[in-house]
């Protein structure tokens, strides 16, 4: 029983390190899965920051279009008021283009009308203005001597009456 017992004794002192070694494996095993559900966790956190970076810069990105689209609304807006103020304004020249172009288009018409009539009334003349020089040849007046006579009658009444002013 001696004998058993330091035979025991011995195996427990032999394998004594064996059980530690494998207590520690165990418990660095244990070590190892918390390490790894850290890393775990630090690489989920990871991407979580890795997704938050670039969602800000795609944010930022996003608000920078935005302003300069806002910039270009407005200024297309301001040019669009512009173009419409001159539109308004060729508009009103255009109509008062038009009421001129009426108004000349009726002058023309009455001209046209009035040197119609004109040239009808200067036709119905000629047969009277050819019988009454047709007269005063008959007579022995001559119309040319009649009208450099009425020219000179009305100069020497032009050099009076201007004179007397």
């Amino acid at each position: 029983m001696l004998k058993l017992q330091v035979l025991l004794s011995a195996v427990d002192r032999l394998t004594a390190p064996l059980r530690s070694v494998s207590a520690a494996s165990r418990e660095t095993a244990g070590k190892v899965d918390a390490i790894r559900k850290q890393l775990k966790a630090l690489n989920a956190q990871q991407s979580n920051v890795n997704t938050f970076t670039a969602l800000r810069k795609q944010a930022s990105a996003s608000t920078e279009a935005l302003h300069k689209a806002k910039a270009k609304l407005v200024e297309f807006k301001e040019k669009t008021e512009q173009a419409r103020a001159e539109l308004e304004k060729l508009e009103s020249e255009f109509r008062a283009a038009q009421n001129a172009t009426r108004n000349y288009s009726e002058k023309a018409k009455l001209a046209g009308k009035q040197v119609k009539q004109l040239g009808k009334d200067h036709i119905a003349l000629a047969g009277p203005l050819r019988a009454a020089k047709a007269r005063l040849h008959e007579t022995g007046v001559s119309v040319r001597q009649l009208f450099t006579r009425q020219l000179s009658v009305d100069q020497a009444a032009y050099l009076i009456l201007g004179s007397s002013k």
